[in-house]
């Protein structure tokens, strides 16, 4: 996938933010797993995949807290901006 495919369908997920649970935001990112990991820098990546875990974890072993939620959502926003800004740079 080109970086501009990349672009377009992170914006995606970042336009549909706020409708998805955190099943739907999981499923939104699983198919850029593999892309996003051979797109930008280790570090980069590994925040972005630890926000990921965490936001599956949540999903299966979470309390179903709201305020839990929005927080590992949140964080997971961060690590997605942080790749989209990257991917915008180059």
């Amino acid at each position: 996938m080109s970086n501009v495919e990349l672009i377009e369908k992170i914006n995606a997920v970042i336009n549909n933010y706020n409708k998805y649970s955190l099943r739907g935001l999981r499923n939104a990112l699983y198919s850029l797993i593999s892309d996003i990991r051979t797109t930008v820098p280790q570090e980069i990546f590994e925040d972005f995949i630890t926000n990921y875990d965490c936001v599956k974890n949540e999903m299966l072993y979470g309390g179903g807290d709201e305020d839990d939620e929005k927080l590992v959502k949140d964080d997971c926003k961060e690590a997605i901006d942080a790749v989209l800004e990257y991917l915008k740079t180059t």
